[in-house]
């Protein structure tokens, strides 16, 4: 797990996007890693969100179907604002890879722009996990103190894909409680 600075040129002007790249083996079916992956009534217990991320339907700017979806993402994480924004949720494959893309809806915080994707591949014991996630950071302040702020975000990364990992080989069904003993253990390795 890596999380980075990436400068770059757009219209003309130097902007720098937070680049986040992971990269794990699951040993798991890519079923199973899908309908964890396309439920977001597991992401608070799951990820250690302070808050349910399922979007009621009325309030959804998609409608949500097997491969679309929104979440709210609500966290209190140290050294930064609350993260509090909407992704909405894209799936779909190619050939034997299967991707879900999160697009930013929404930022209640007014915090970052985000993009972000997934490619899940499967292979002879299990499936890889890609993922490559931008962020265009809009507090100056929280830019200034990019190493800190990247420092963060890779610890909170490696929870979330320990967490991940351990659900989805799991042998329990997946419930909201399997998924937060899951968080408790990544949280309790780092």
């Amino acid at each position: 797990m890596v999380v980075d600075r990436m400068p770059i040129q757009v219209s003309g002007e130097s902007i720098v996007l937070g680049v986040g790249y992971r990269q794990v083996f699951i040993k798991a079916k890519l079923d199973r890693v899908k309908k964890i992956l396309n439920d977001p009534t597991l992401f608070k217990s799951l990820y250690g969100l302070t808050e349910n991320a399922d979007v009621p339907t009325d309030k959804r700017k998609i409608a949500a179907t097997e491969t679309d979806f929104q979440a709210h993402i609500f966290k209190k994480v140290p050294l930064i604002p609350n993260q509090d924004y909407v992704l909405g949720y894209t799936n779909s494959t190619d050939e034997n890879i299967w991707f879900q893309r999160a697009k930013m809806v929404e930022d209640h915080e007014n915090f970052a722009i985000r993009d972000n994707l997934k490619a899940v591949e499967e292979v002879e014991d299990g499936v890889i996990l890609r993922e490559v996630s931008m962020v265009y950071v809009l507090k100056w302040w929280v830019r200034f103190f990019g190493p800190q702020m990247r420092e963060v975000m890779t610890k909170e990364l490696r929870k979330i894909t320990d967490s991940m990992r351990c659900l989805s080989e799991g042998s329990a069904e997946i419930t909201n409680a399997s998924a937060g003993a899951c968080w408790e253990k990544a949280q309790a390795s780092k």
